[in-house]
């Protein structure tokens, strides 16, 4: 099995209901060709590096599937590139099956990430840094006050 990652951008004017049917239809243009879907979500909508057909922003998705043949490939490149939805696509063979996306592990997984980060913990190391240069400054006094 081969298993491939496509990230395609949309256009970014689209609400939700018809993001979800230009997702559907990739969906059955991998279908047709007996492909397997394993993920396919709307990552989220992110400001462009350089303008693209004049849009700044565009709406980033994301799709794992699998197939035993790569022969179909050329015609959903052809698929992607006809779409006028579709801004830009990118697609890539993985070296392994991509983990199965799972919107409630991915909001639990930031919420972890934010109580890991401790404002406290680098306050105390400048502190702790600060305690160590007193001693250092205290010499450099005492030897002009020598001299």
């Amino acid at each position: 099995m081969r298993y491939y990652e496509t990230l395609y951008i949309a256009n970014p004017n689209y609400e939700q209901d018809r993001l979800v049917q230009l997702m559907e239809s990739v969906s059955n243009e991998l279908k047709e060709n007996k492909v397997s879907i394993i993920n396919h979500y709307i990552w989220s909508k992110k400001r462009l590096a350089y303008l693209i057909q004049k849009y700044k922003y565009g709406t980033f998705i994301i799709l794992h599937f699998e197939a035993e043949k790569f022969g179909f490939l050329k015609d959903f490149e052809t698929y992607l590139k006809l779409d006028k939805s579709i801004l830009r696509h990118q697609t890539i063979l993985l070296d392994k099956k991509p983990d199965k996306y799972d919107e409630k592990t991915e909001e639990i997984s930031k919420d972890k990430k934010k109580e890991d980060k401790e404002p406290e913990d680098t306050v105390k190391t400048i502190e702790s840094s600060e305690e160590k240069m007193e001693p250092e400054v205290l010499k450099s006094e005492e030897e002009l006050k020598i001299e």
